[in-house]
C-alpha cells in the first residue's frame, strides 16, 4: 500500500530528528499531499510503514487519515495505535482492533485527547500484563516516557 495523501504519521507521531513533537506536523509535511522531501528524507522516515502500508489486503477505510488511528506493529504480539485527536477512532479502526485481537495480538491505543491508554489484551493476557509489556517495548523503542 502507498500513503497517498495520508500524512498522519508526520503529524501524530514524534519525528525527533526533524524536531517535530507528536501532534505537530513536520516542517516538510504538506497535509493531505505528503512529504515534500520524501525521496531525500531521513531513512527513518522513508522506512516507516504503518500497519496500513503493511497490509495490502486492507481497504482504503483503514488508511490512518480515514480511520483515525496510525497502527504500528511493535513486536510479534503487540500493536500500538495512536488515535487522531481531531478525527477520533472510526468504526473501521474499532473493527481492525478486534481483528488484531482475533489474530492473537494485544492492542494498545494512545488516546491523547483523553490522556489515557486503551488496552485490548490478546488471548490469555490481562490488561496489566499488556501495559507492562507495552511500557517495556515503548521504552526500548522510543527511549522511555
Amino acid at each position: 500500500m502507498e500513503c497517498g495523501g495520508c500524512t498522519s504519521c508526520c503529524t501524530l507521531l514524534p519525528v525527533e530528528w526533524m524536531d517535530s513533537p507528536a501532534g505537530e506536523a513536520c516542517a516538510e509535511c504538506d497535509p493531505g499531499v505528503g512529504c515534500r522531501i520524501f525521496s531525500e528524507a531521513d531513512p527513518r522516515c522513508r522506512s516507516f510503514a504503518c500497519m496500513y502500508r503493511q497490509m495490502p489486503e486492507c481497504g482504503d477505510e483503514l488508511r490512518p487519515d480515514r480511520c483515525g488511528v496510525v497502527f504500528e506493529k511493535l513486536d510479534e504480539g503487540m500493536v500500538y495505535g495512536t488515535i487522531d485527536p481531531v478525527l477520533g477512532m472510526g468504526q473501521a479502526a474499532n473493527q481492525q482492533t478486534a481483528g488484531f485481537q482475533a489474530q492473537g495480538f494485544s492492542v494498545v491505543l494512545d488516546d491523547r485527547r483523553r490522556r489515557k491508554l486503551i488496552v485490548a489484551p490478546g488471548p490469555g493476557l490481562s490488561s496489566a500484563e499488556v501495559v507492562h509489556a507495552f511500557r517495556r517495548l515503548r521504552d526500548a523503542r522510543f527511549g522511555g516516557g
